[in-house]
């Protein structure tokens, strides 16, 4: 019983799962924490309809989520954790596959999903692990202020190593936010920790129609950087992945990169970064550029702030780059 680790992990430090569980068409109540270690032995929770917990301290292994989750309640969707807390909690050689969903019609508040955890603190790890889920904010989606949204994780301060994305990361249109919008083919956020073999083969599309005074930050494997250094052994993606952005109506300052939408930390070196995907930008009879927008096969935008501290070193871009549509002088590539 799966949900027995409510109330049973004081008794012990390992949960061993002997099968595969089907929850397709059951309802499910998240763990609030899991602490012990859960060896999934390889096995696959299917039809899972929401995380599987608030808050991972402990362990989860050798687990395979098909996830069938549909928010229509709340801002947080994942399939593993919403939060990856402390030195002990980790995700190792785990998958998530199936659909996460955000479609909340009254959200009244800022809002994150992922595919394995929505929020990975300082301490914390992901080792061998990848998302094959497709990760969306539907149109249904209203009241936002704001949208963080990656393939893998929303929200990093933590370490990955060997994590890729195979799965969509989806932004439909008419989704309504009020202010910024971070999306990642891995994760939305990369504030702190440490990057090794974190890879994005999946498609990031997003679709715009409302006016952003913060702008949207989108990009292959990062929407927003703050890591001080980062090179190809850290982030890369596949000629397979893509970044697809839509304008279909009013938009401020949007930033575009097949690898990094933005990146803002000062001191920041990059080197060795290689783009291999396409990024297309389709500019509809209907959209509308407010402010300068950025569009760049590596990085969409280098924060100004930062601009006389950056160094960046044998940059490669090696995909394809197309930009069509309605476009204003003010538009920079």
């Amino acid at each position: 019983d799966l949900q027995a680790l409510e109330t049973s992990q004081d008794d012990y430090s390992e949960a061993v799962l002997i099968a595969d569980l089907d929850f397709s068409g059951k309802e499910w109540t998240p763990v609030q924490e899991i602490s012990l270690n859960l060896n999934g032995a390889g096995h696959k929770i299917k039809g899972l309809p929401s995380v599987l917990c608030r808050r991972l301290t402990g362990t989860i292994k050798d687990l395979t989520i098909d996830a069938d989750i549909n928010m229509t309640e709340g801002v947080m969707a994942a399939a593993f954790a919403e939060q990856l807390n402390g030195e002990g909690a980790s995700l190792e050689t785990c998958v998530s596959e199936g659909q996460i969903v955000l479609s909340n019609s009254s959200a009244s508040d800022k809002a994150a999903l992922a595919g394995l955890a929505v929020q990975v603190d300082a301490g914390a790890k992901l080792i061998n692990c990848s998302n094959r889920a497709t990760v969306k904010a539907a149109s249904s989606l209203k009241g936002l202020t704001a949208l963080s949204q990656g393939g893998c994780v929303a929200i990093m301060n933590g370490s990955m190593d060997n994590v890729v994305n195979y799965g969509d990361v989806i932004v439909e249109s008419g989704s309504g936010l009020s202010s910024y919008l971070l999306v990642g083919g891995v994760m939305a956020e990369g504030l702190s920790g440490t990057l090794k073999g974190v890879v994005n083969a999946g498609k990031v599309d997003v679709a715009r129609y409302s006016s952003l005074a913060n702008g949207n930050r989108i990009g292959g494997v990062i929407g927003k950087n703050k890591f001080t250094s980062l090179d190809h052994t850290m982030i890369s993606n596949t000629s397979e992945s893509e970044v697809d952005y839509t304008i279909t109506g009013e938009v401020t300052n949007p930033a575009v990169g097949g690898l990094l939408g933005m990146t803002e930390t000062p001191q920041t070196t990059l080197s060795s970064l290689i783009n291999n995907g396409a990024l297309n930008v389709t500019v509809s009879a209907s959209g509308v550029i407010k402010e300068d927008a950025k569009f760049g096969g590596i990085v969409g935008y280098f924060y100004s702030g930062t601009a006389s501290h950056l160094k960046c070193e044998d940059f490669k871009n090696l995909g394809d780059i197309t930009i069509s549509g309605k476009l204003t002088s003010s538009s920079k590539l």
